[in-house]
């Protein structure tokens, strides 16, 4: 079964007013406080197995011990694959206070806590994706023994024998019903969780889709990346187009043919040899940002979907290939990224330089390195906090 990359609207509308000159204008003004190194007192957990998939629960901090909970997922090949949560115990170290009740089949390939509700005062209900969508429901423990990850919703291509592996899923933050997964089989689902059933499915690339994102503050919008090496963006209010945001260089280096715009259909072809496309994410303060890397590539590629075409910035200073990339929350500018380089590195978008070509930006402002690659990262839901995931540990950094 392969699960793709394993760890280790209109193009004439929206045009974009700002000019490459005029970049270093173009997010919000860095913070007041400027970011430093992580703090020393950073917390470690070790786990029994490769931890991959990782998502740090974005609810508020009431009614959680010290910051909220993270979970992990494993990413091993043999058949007993793990779930758990984290949680910072009172004497300020990190705990597992959750546990999946039956090992899962399949490695995770993402994990992602429901997003903060109004009628609720805590998580309790997060999702995994690998053979299926699956929904989870968690229990706390009562102190002597920690809480139980109990499956509640299986979803999947139920005519097949096999269904296609699920590479990633996005969960909906304005419809808490709603989530978008994508397969290796060319398509994205979104799933209706009131129902337990698919409310459409496409065929959104002609390769397999590695990821997927809503755009901030929608139900109706989202992107995906996938094999064929564009970033397509989808509307589910008229399905008959999508938008070809971006397109990676073809291997050689010499950039796509493909002129990127509105497409006719869901599966319009890309140039073959084209290089994959990893990750996506989706700026939770502007709709219009987006960030996204290619396979074997040390580069971050930060989109603006009014200019469809060519990358706003590029992030270059990782010496290795980039493995994960994600928004900091309430924030325009910063991004971080993390790589086969063993570091992770954030990034203010404002500190471009357009001396020559594309603007660049080779000098993060936060840099550390673990022990051996990394291969994934969250933030805490007030951005204080980064939590990296490599080999069989997780560590969270005090910004």
């Amino acid at each position: 079964m392969s699960y793709g990359p394993r760890p280790h609207m209109n193009a004439h509308a929206h045009r974009n007013s700002f000019s490459a000159a005029a970049y270093t204008g173009y997010f919000n003004a860095p913070p007041s406080n400027p970011y430093r190194n992580p703090s020393k007192k950073s917390l470690t957990f070790d786990c029994a197995w490769p931890v991959y998939a990782l998502d740090w629960s974005r609810w508020p901090r009431s009614g959680t011990r010290g910051f909220g909970r993270i979970a992990l997922g494993s990413f091993s090949d043999d058949m007993g694959n793990r779930l758990q949560v984290l949680q910072q115990s009172d004497d300020g170290e990190l705990q597992k206070v959750a546990e999946v009740d039956a090992t899962l089949p399949y490695p995770v390939t993402k994990v992602m806590w429901e997003p903060p509700r109004t009628d609720k005062n805590d998580a309790n209900m997060l999702a995994t994706c690998g053979d299926y969508l699956r929904v989870f429901s968690m229990t706390q423990g009562d102190g002597r023994f920690p809480g139980k990850i109990t499956q509640e919703v299986l979803l999947g291509n139920t005519k097949a024998d096999f269904p296609a592996p699920l590479t990633s899923f996005d969960w909906n933050k304005i419809d808490p019903a709603m989530i978008v997964t994508a397969s290796v089989d060319t398509t994205c689902t979104v799933w209706d969780l009131n129902t337990a059933q698919a409310r459409t499915q496409l065929i959104a690339h002609d390769k397999e889709v590695f990821d997927v994102t809503f755009t901030a503050n929608t139900t109706d919008v989202f992107a995906s990346v996938g094999s064929d090496g564009s970033v397509r963006l989808f509307d589910l209010r008229a399905l008959e187009h999508s938008t070809i945001i971006y397109e990676s260089p073809t291997a050689d280096g010499s950039p796509n043919a493909t002129s990127p715009g509105m497409s006719n259909n869901s599966n319009s072809p890309s140039v073959g040899n084209a290089a994959p496309l990893l990750r996506l994410s989706a700026c939770e303060r502007d709709t219009n940002l987006l960030a996204t890397f290619a396979a074997d590539s040390n580069t971050v590629q930060v989109l603006d979907i009014r200019r469809p075409g060519s990358a706003i910035l590029q992030l270059e200073s990782h010496a290795g290939s980039i493995n994960a990339l994600e928004w900091a929350p309430d924030s325009r500018s910063l991004l971080a990224t993390c790589a086969d380089d063993s570091q992770v590195l954030v990034w203010d978008c404002n500190n471009a330089d357009q001396s020559s070509g594309p603007a660049k930006c080779r000098e993060p402002v936060l840099a550390w390195t673990a022990e051996s690659e990394v291969n994934n990262i969250s933030w805490s839901a007030e951005g204080d906090r980064l939590c990296a995931a490599y080999g069989k540990s997780v560590q969270v950094l005090k910004i």
